[in-house]
């Protein structure tokens, strides 16, 4: 009796002794996968041999880019591109920064995709007309805010704002834009300009032809301009300028030689 009862007694100590043994490894198990997920918090804290082994880990190896129409992906990639540093260091939130810097891009997007990609999305502002401003043509965006200097070579066919109080791009402009682009308007001429007078007064010089538009309203006015154009051009009339100001009329003054266009 005495030896069965030794035995139960070693077979408890053995099983007690295998369950803080399990514990034990269990909770060397749930410390390591800490210290593995949470490898970004504290990479900040190693020293610097650490941190180099670490870039050395996971470099830069590929950049790609999505998104470009003005810019090229190289450019964009450039931007980003860390000098030596590597996944685990680079600072996206200042990578995000850097391509903002960029007159064209809009919006940036930088997502880390292991091992060694960068994806970058970017969003570019698009040119909507050109801005005559200080001697120099400027790329205007959709809210009327210059991009940057056209180059010498650059010969864009955009509607062209003009005039002494063109700048700031008033709020006119870009409605009358909207609706030029809305109508096409540029497939169907060879040059237009927008000349901006006593604020918010437009004139719209269409293929020579000086169109006053005042304020407002401009989608109704400029179908009523592709309505009576057919007509000026069939009946051969030199014109010096249509006045489209009116609500309930429509004013064509014939070209005066001795005077320049209104």
């Amino acid at each position: 009796m005495k030896n069965r009862s030794n035995v139960r007694k070693k077979d408890k100590e053995n099983r007690r002794g295998r369950r803080r043994r399990l514990m034990f490894g269990l909770a060397l198990v749930g410390l390591f996968g800490v210290a593995v997920t949470g490898a970004y918090k504290v990479y900040p804290y190693v020293s610097a041999s650490g941190r180099k082994a670490l870039e050395r880990v996971g470099p830069v190896k590929e950049i790609i880019v999505e998104g470009t129409r003005r810019l090229s992906g190289e450019e964009v990639a450039e931007m980003v591109r860390p000098s030596d540093e590597g996944m685990v260091s680079l600072d996206l939130e200042r990578a995000v920064a850097t391509l903002q810097t960029s007159p064209w891009i809009e919006k940036a997007e930088i997502r880390k995709e292991m091992p060694g990609r960068l994806r970058v999305r970017i969003k570019e502002r698009e040119p909507v007309a050109l801005l005559e401003k200080g001697g120099k043509l400027y790329y205007l965006d959709a809210d009327g805010n210059p991009i940057e200097a056209l180059r010498s070579e650059e010969v864009p066919f955009l509607p062209l704002v003009r005039g002494r109080e063109a700048y700031p791009v008033p709020a006119s402009v870009v409605e009358l834009v909207e609706a030029l682009d809305a109508r096409k308007v540029m497939t169907r001429c060879e040059s237009l300009e927008i000349r901006v007078r006593d604020g918010n007064n437009l004139v719209m010089n269409i293929d020579g032809v000086a169109v006053k538009l005042g304020e407002g309203d401009f989608p109704r006015k400029l179908d009523r301009w592709f309505a009576i154009e057919p007509e000026i051009l069939k009946r051969k009339v030199e014109v010096d300028h249509v006045d489209l100001r009116y609500s309930n009329k429509v004013i064509v003054s014939p070209l005066n030689r001795k005077g320049a266009h209104g």
